[in-house]
């Protein structure tokens, strides 16, 4: 089974465990999966966490047809605690509050007679309350569990908290998820899917996408309150060893613009597929990349700047944004620019790099009812291995372009799926969304073997109601 584990780098929050319980203890993996597949006794893989978010682990117990069971709980930091109980009679069609226990732990388990029904409580570790949500794995259904956190990047806490996943499958195609996640000191158990898997070109990874929801009757993960909560993302994992695995989106709590919450979600950072080369979430003045022209604004509908919608004219608006700030431009050549503009990712180091991978959120507003891009309007991303010389080569790999292509007036802006400056691909939409494209560093983009790369992102936008905003760039390596 392909391990899934982890997407971006996250701060390991450490636990403290006393050396007696820092057990590297395997459960029983002899046991025959098949032989306990329509039973309650077997393996079961979930997540726990604390009430308060802050610690959490992967779980794995296995109920014993013998009198001992037992139980593992693994963190981040990589300690492990044991927890073992005495199994009731196997004569019973259920197994109703088995009591586990370690040394500052202890919690209880039920199981209905096929195991589909798992149901843990009384869970309490180190004097805090916790939950732990588990799913039997089989023969034929392997569960793959992964720990992470969420930010929310426009509330006053900005704490990392519990965002744990559990894949019902090994992660190399169309899988369910559950996840496990804690707002307000409530833990809250929700849905979502994953899919539409490829391997980009001269990669040795699979790159999946994950969303919230079913994806046919409902996008809603899990509802607080009365509002439900939506997010997306990606899932990457190793096809050759040494396995690896990475899990990384946004999430949006829908309480009504313009109470909206939001903010970004990864899985903790073990063994990385990817190295992050660049992060720019355009939230602070910190900030990663030049641009060809200073940043301007007139307050209405010409701009080039990063904003939180308060220099912009109200009428441009978004969804789906991930905290407050964002990259935006409109009708650019308004305030006198020659166009295309750009925003530059400089001198990027790429000396152990051989697969580059790029990725953000994007949006368009529309005009009304409608986006309206002519068909000089585009935005292109490019790279560039000798950005230094007098005479840089730039090559495109990312493209956004009016669909219809030459001579079309007031199309809408769709990804350009093969650079032939014509959009053919997903629409953008005022929801941002997110979007990924890989470009190999080899002998023939980087032929003079330099371990630099810059990445640019040209605009052409010469009209008004033609604009483009981006966030969450996100610049990796293989």
């Amino acid at each position: 089974m392909k391990k899934l584990l982890i997407l971006f780098s996250a701060t390991l929050l450490l636990f403290s465990c006393s050396t007696d319980e820092l057990i590297v203890e395997e459960i029983n993996e002899t046991a025959n999966l098949a032989y306990n597949d329509n039973s309650n006794f077997g393996k079961y893989k979930g997540v726990f966490t604390t009430n308060d978010g802050l610690q959490r682990a992967t779980v794995e117990i296995f109920l014993s047809r013998n009198e001992k069971s037992t139980a593992v709980l693994s963190f981040p930091n990589g300690k492990s605690i044991l927890f073992t109980a005495k199994t009731i009679s196997a004569n019973l069609v259920n197994l109703d509050n088995i009591y586990f226990s370690a040394k500052r732990g202890s919690f209880l388990v039920s199981v209905s007679d096929n195991g589909k029904d798992a149901i843990i409580t009384n869970v309490f570790l180190n004097n805090k309350n916790g939950d732990i949500f588990i799913i039997k794995e089989t023969s034929r259904g392997p569960i793959t569990p992964i720990t992470g956190t969420y930010i929310c990047s426009n509330c006053a806490n900005t704490t990392a908290k519990t965002f744990n996943i559990v894949v019902s499958g090994d992660g190399s195609g169309v899988q369910t998820l559950a996840t496990q996640t804690v707002f307000d000191s409530t833990t809250y158990t929700g849905i979502g899917i994953q899919g539409n898997c490829f391997v980009p070109s001269g990669s040795t990874l699979t790159v999946c996408e994950t969303l919230s929801g079913d994806g046919i009757t409902t996008a809603t993960g899990f509802t607080m309150g009365a509002y439900p909560v939506e997010w997306i993302g990606e899932m990457i994992y190793s096809n050759i060893a040494p396995d690896c695995s990475e899990i990384t989106g946004s999430w949006v709590y829908r309480k009504g613009l313009p109470n909206e919450v939001s903010g970004t979600f990864r899985s903790d950072a073990i063994t990385n597929c990817l190295t992050e080369l660049v992060f720019e979430d355009f939230e602070d003045t910190t900030v990663t990349y030049t641009t060809s022209i200073a940043e301007f604004t007139n307050g209405l509908e010409d701009y080039f700047t990063r904003t939180d919608g308060s220099n912009i004219s109200s009428s441009v608006e978004f969804t789906n944004k991930v905290g407050t700030g964002f990259f935006a431009a409109q009708d650019v050549d308004g305030g006198g620019a020659t166009l295309p503009v750009y925003l530059t990712f400089e001198n990027l180091d790429i000396a152990s790099i051989g697969t580059i991978f790029f990725a953000g959120l994007f949006a368009e507003d529309d005009d009304g009812g409608n986006q309206d891009w002519d068909s000089p309007d585009n935005l292109i991303a490019e790279f560039s291995f000798n950005a230094n010389d007098p005479i840089p080569t730039w090559t495109p790999f990312f493209a956004i372009e009016s669909q219809g292509g030459t001579g079309t007036s007031n199309a809408p802006p769709l990804i350009d799926t093969n650079l032939d400056g014509i959009g053919d691909g997903t629409e953008i939409t005022d929801a941002f969304a997110p979007f990924m494209a890989v470009f190999p560093n080899s002998s023939i983009t980087n032929p003079t073997a330099s371990q630099m790369v810059s990445i640019r992102i040209g605009i052409r936008l010469n009209s008004g109601d033609e604009d483009i905003a981006f966030d969450n760039i996100l610049i990796r390596g293989e």
